[in-house]
């Protein structure tokens, strides 16, 4: 069988001809129903509600809130993620977010977000695994001081903390809470009061000795007796969930009476498909001697009992041509004893379950719960890498059975994502389809819908990878949501994973500028999540990190076509104008040109447009003016360019003096030369009269001047640092009271342009 890992390469999935999305939003609805979401939150809620506390657990706490991070030890089947799930929920109330750490991920210290409550659970981890994490954790808990955050980590039973001294420090061995309290603390729960007497039945005792798990499980048959006989007494419920889990050797030595390999083909059909017709499970049992291979040495069929009469040996029911077992729950000790004692058919168990989804004389919720049966027990016997093939077959089928085929692909999809021990199988197979450029959109919309409501409540940064990795790929035609409708649905209102999506986005727009990866950008910019000031003291774009990384990306952009320029900055300007404080954002792009009179210029040009086009009462582009100013040194921002009649600016300076010079050369001349008057007033008479000939009649107009000025610095027309020069100038004879040749000026050489 094919292994997982080789789907990280390109994979082929069929012709990729369009399914229609509203299948899958039915499908993924009609999940909902039969597979809760799951919400970390709600999780850790119904666990609190069941939980009791082990031996040592106060030590634990003590070393959590202490220290910040605590090593939890303790034997399989002592409920020791329970309480390390227990021991982080405690702190709910002055810390962030619950967040476990994918076992297959390196520790990444960034990942540390303020006030996270983190779970490593390397309980069943390979030896390689809790090695190279242990060497990562010493700088993944350096960072847990200065943000605030709690570490819980679940060792292996086979680690010995006394080879490392600072794990031996932070490590707490946790004992087994007793089993009765378990019990009836899970009853309660139900709304189930056991007395003491029922607590005090001999065969129970058996059962509460054993793992917390197998506890949880007998619960599990004691609501599920309550719900067959409601009139039914606790002690019976009690005793009926008892005698499930005592069938064990009832069902062997049943199974062991019967070596033929049609016989025992027909019991595992029965727990497989109980309730089903009686032919649905003849051809079901059918089904799996094509698999395993037919009995060997077997007379003709018609030789042989009927199928009626087998049924009849094997004690098997038959109601209105429904076929079950007669004891309660019976049916799932049977599938247990198969999983258990034929390893090695395990694999043909997955391939049978292919064939059964299609049987036909198999109703559709009958195949449903067919499959849930044995996902059950693939799961539990470590079968992941089979299912997750299952998974991609099926979501690969061809036209022929391919609705049917997926809605089986999401069920077990969804119901691997959500197994604790073997979920990032499944999270792999999802890698893997999000990155291949064959992905059928079909599929594809199964990525999205499972990314957001299966992955992304509990690793909403993976869920984020795939998303991303995704709609790189998706294309053009792909039908809503598509994945890049999914991540402005996730990182809308996340600070968190708006971080970690625009490093991401920066990052690959720097060294690959895919237009997908810059649209993606310019959608995450003009989210209301960078400047919203909710529960927070400053919007998320004055954050010196993030500020640092907009930069970056906008670098980029500005290096686009000038359509795609104008595009993203007119956004970019309208977004501003919805804050508070557009400066902040503003900021941004100025720093982005990084001081290019070019880009600078251009970016003049652009708010000037987009005022006069969109915005006209604004105030932007004034404002990013006085930016791109102080950016060039040119004179400090505030208003003292704008004072009105009350400034004097150095070139009036100077034409006064001169004009005062002139009209005082003559008098002063005449004094110390002792002229009479008839000399000294001609004179003064033909300096005032050149003096009002300059003032009033002039050889050239000042906008003449201007666009002589402009000419002779080599800006030709259309020059955007044309426009912002000729802009500053008008500034200039503004600044000195001189508004309407200001307005000639401006009209004539940085006119607003649709």
């Amino acid at each position: 069988m094919t292994e997982i890992n080789d789907l990280h390469g390109p994979a082929h999935f069929g012709n990729g001809d369009l399914y229609n999305d509203s299948t899958i939003v039915q499908i993924l609805a009609d999940l909902r129903q039969r597979i809760p979401r799951l919400i970390p939150e709600d999780d850790l809620k119904w666990l609190d509600r069941r939980f009791v506390a082990p031996p040592n657990l106060a030590a634990a706490r003590h070393r959590l809130h202490d220290h910040r991070t605590v090593f939890l030890r303790g034997q399989p089947g002592s409920g020791r993620l329970t309480a390390a799930k227990m021991l982080l929920h405690e702190l709910r109330d002055q810390s962030g977010p619950f967040t476990p750490l994918p076992e297959e991920d390196d520790l990444n210290p960034n990942d540390v977000h303020p006030q996270s409550r983190l779970l490593l659970d390397l309980s069943h981890s390979d030896t390689a695994i809790v090695n190279a994490r242990r060497a990562q954790l010493p700088t993944m808990r350096a960072v847990l001081p200065e943000r605030h955050a709690y570490l819980v980590v679940v060792l292996p039973d086979n680690v010995d903390p006394h080879a490392d001294l600072d794990l031996l420090q932070h490590t707490v061995p946790i004992g087994k809470p007793l089993g009765d309290l378990v019990l009836r603390r899970h009853l309660d729960a139900d709304g189930i009061h056991l007395t003491d007497d029922d607590l005090a039945l001999p065969a129970l005792k058996a059962h509460i000795d054993g793992p917390m798990r197998d506890i949880a499980g007998l619960a599990i048959s004691v609501r599920q007796a309550a719900a067959a006989n409601p009139h039914a007494s606790t002690a019976d419920w009690l005793e009926g969930a008892i005698a499930v889990n005592d069938r064990t050797v009832e069902v062997a030595q049943r199974i062991n009476d019967r070596p033929s390999i049609r016989d025992r083909a027909v019991l595992l059909a029965t727990a497989m498909c109980p309730d089903a017709t009686r032919d649905a499970v003849f051809f079901a049992a059918q089904k799996l001697l094509d698999v395993v291979g037919p009995p060997t040495g077997e007379r003709p069929r018609l030789e042989q009992d009927g199928y009626l009469k087998q049924l009849t040996t094997l004690e098997i029911e038959v109601n209105d041509e429904r076929v079950r077992f007669a004891s309660f729950h019976y049916d799932h000790t049977v599938r247990v004893h198969f999983w258990d004692n034929y390893p090695d058919l395990r694999a043909s168990f997955c391939a049978w379950t292919d064939h059964l989804v299609e049987l036909p004389w198999l109703t559709f919720t009958e195949r449903e719960d067919l499959l849930d049966r044995f996902l059950e027990q693939a799961l539990r016997t470590n079968c992941a890498n089979e299912v997750a093939n299952l998974v991609n077959r099926w979501a690969n089928a061809q036209v022929r059975g391919r609705p049917i085929r997926l809605r089986f692909a999401a069920q077990a999809l969804t119901t691997g994502l959500n197994d604790d021990d073997h979920g990032r199988w499944f999270r792999d197979l999802v890698y893997a389809w999000a990155t291949s450029n064959q992905l059928p959109h079909y599929v594809g919309s199964l990525l999205v819908r499972v990314c957001t409501e299966v992955i992304a409540p509990l690793y909403p940064e993976q869920a984020v990878v795939r998303l991303h990795q995704r709609a790189r790929r998706e294309g053009t035609n792909a039908p809503p949501p598509t994945a890049r409708d999914a991540l402005r649905e996730l990182t809308t209102n996340d600070p968190i994973l708006f971080r970690f999506l625009l490093q991401r986005i920066v990052d690959r727009i720097e060294k690959q500028r895919s237009p997908v990866d810059q649209a993606l950008f310019l959608d995450l910019i003009n989210s209301p999540t960078l400047t919203d000031t909710h529960n927070r003291t400053q919007p998320l774009a004055a954050d010196q990190t993030v500020h640092a990384q907009l930069v970056r990306g906008w670098y980029t952009i500005l290096r686009q076509d000038p359509a795609t320029v104008s595009h993203a900055v007119r956004r970019w300007l309208s977004t501003a104008a919805d804050t508070h404080d557009p400066q902040l954002l503003l900021h941004i792009i100025v720093d982005a040109a990084d001081h290019d009179v070019q880009r600078l210029a251009t970016l003049h040009v652009l708010a000037r447009d987009w005022s006069h086009t969109l915005n006209p009462r604004s105030n932007l582009p004034r404002i990013l003016t006085r930016l791109i100013d102080a950016t060039q040194g040119i004179h400090p921002l505030g208003d003292r360019l704008h004072q009105g009649n009350n400034t004097m600016t150095r070139q009036n300076r100077i034409l006064a003096a001169g004009l005062a010079t002139a009209f005082a050369l003559p008098l002063v001349a005449g004094l110390l030369l002792n002229w009479p008057f008839w000399i000294t007033a001609p004179i003064l008479a033909t300096v005032l009269a050149g003096i009002y000939r300059k003032l009033v009649h002039p050889t050239y107009t000042i906008t003449d001047h201007v666009g002589e000025l402009l000419d002779t610095a080599g800006l030709p027309s259309n020059n955007p640092i044309r426009d912002l020069t000729a802009h500053r100038i008008a500034e200039l004879i503004e600044a000195s009271g001189n508004t309407r040749v200001a307005t000639e000026i401006r009209r004539e050489f940085d006119p607003p342009r649709p």
